[in-house]
């Protein structure tokens, strides 16, 4: 295979990845962000701007070329694939972490709520 046979491998088979991740966590992401957000509206929002994170920093993170010379073809499309695979780990520990604090949050003020009988939002 020439380079750009390589190249177009690798983009292809990394942009599956993105995609599919995007799609596997659409659904609990969505249903969680509801229970947070409080609106279908707003959980459908920040669902969408999380998505488009996926595919920003996966396809980024896929875009980057730096030949390597002299390597197998197999060896440049893993590595290829490595370099996605490590924006989608920096996407979903940046999301889980970000999610995880605003339940805590939720999660504190419920319980403040029911001991004390008083309103959060006073």
């Amino acid at each position: 295979m020439n380079e750009i046979t390589t190249y177009l491998i690798g983009l292809s088979i990394s942009l599956a990845f993105v995609l599919g991740a995007a799609v596997y966590i659409r659904k609990p992401l969505f249903t969680i962000l509801t229970d947070l957000c409080g609106t279908d509206d707003r959980a459908a929002f920040w669902t969408q701007i999380t998505m488009l994170g996926f595919i920003l920093v996966g396809g980024l993170m896929a875009l980057t070329y730096e030949p390597r010379a002299n390597l197998p073809d197999y060896y440049f499309i893993s590595w290829h694939l490595g370099r996605t695979l490590i924006g989608l780990v920096i996407v979903v520990v940046f999301l889980s972490l970000t999610v995880s604090i605003f339940i805590r949050r939720e999660t504190r003020q419920t319980v403040n709520l029911k001991g004390s009988q008083k309103n959060v939002l006073q």
